[in-house]
């Protein structure tokens, strides 16, 4: 069998947890200015299913940094309101992404493996991924369905294809109050939707290989999710996610 995830070099860490923090001080729960502040994560298919803390760090409502207890940090530069760097440090290795816009859409991410992002239409976008040499490596069909991704037909360089399906919830995202997230979300939206909950994803290979993600979310009393526990039947995206707020 042959199941290749649609991720990106610098998406979102999937997230997981089973701790408390019993002594956090009280949240103010206004649905427009929460913040993710926290995750501690235990993947699964990873790690040994260790325990992974990370802290969220801002300045108002930009995000500066996230970083990881294992040591891995990403930093965000903006240009206005738009972020146009992130930089990932793991120990000696650094990787800078460059990301440029037309207007407030995303067009292009510069890197190791540069992305192209093509507005077509019939509101579809075609998103491609390229080697150092310049060669598409997949090309992604990206369809919506109010304002979230509902279906990526994927196309590999040996043709191999796989075709994405994804509900949500009717909920807040955790990273629904962070500027710019929106803006760059047709390369994040594993493990969050841009606005909504992520609560499902099913796949279907073109040799006739199918999968599914589900994901049970707990919620707090304005909706943002606390708890996430993802179930997948090949194990890779296995986790438990608690989510924490300022």
């Amino acid at each position: 069998m042959k199941k290749i995830l649609y991720v990106f070099s610098f998406i979102l860490l999937a997230l997981g947890s089973c701790s408390k923090d019993d002594n956090a001080p009280a949240v103010s729960l206004n649905p427009n200015t929460l913040l993710l502040k926290k995750t501690v994560s235990r993947n699964y298919a990873i790690n040994s299913a260790e325990l992974v803390t990370t802290f969220w760090n801002y300045d108002g409502m930009k995000l500066l940094s996230t970083i990881d207890s294992n040591g891995f940090r990403r930093n965000y530069t903006y240009t206005g309101n738009l972020i146009t760097k992130i930089e990932e440090i793991n120990g000696d290795f650094v990787q800078s992404y460059l990301l440029a816009y037309d207007e407030d859409r995303l067009v292009a991410i510069s890197g190791n493996q540069p992305e192209t992002f093509d507005y077509n239409e019939d509101g579809t976008v075609t998103h491609k991924l390229y080697d150092s040499n310049a060669t598409v490596q997949w090309t992604a069909i990206i369809s919506f369905n109010n304002a979230e991704i509902s279906k990526i037909e994927t196309t590999y360089a040996d043709s191999f294809a796989t075709t994405y399906q994804y509900s949500y919830d009717n909920k807040f995202s955790p990273t629904k109050n962070i500027t710019g997230f929106d803006k760059i979300y047709l390369t994040m939206h594993y493990p969050y939707g841009s606005y909504r909950n992520l609560t499902e994803r099913s796949y279907t290979d073109s040799d006739g290989v199918q999968g599914e993600v589900t994901k049970a979310v707990d919620y707090n009393a304005v909706g943002f999710p606390i708890m996430i526990k993802s179930t997948d039947d090949q194990f890779i995206e296995s986790f438990d996610t608690q989510l924490f707020y300022q």
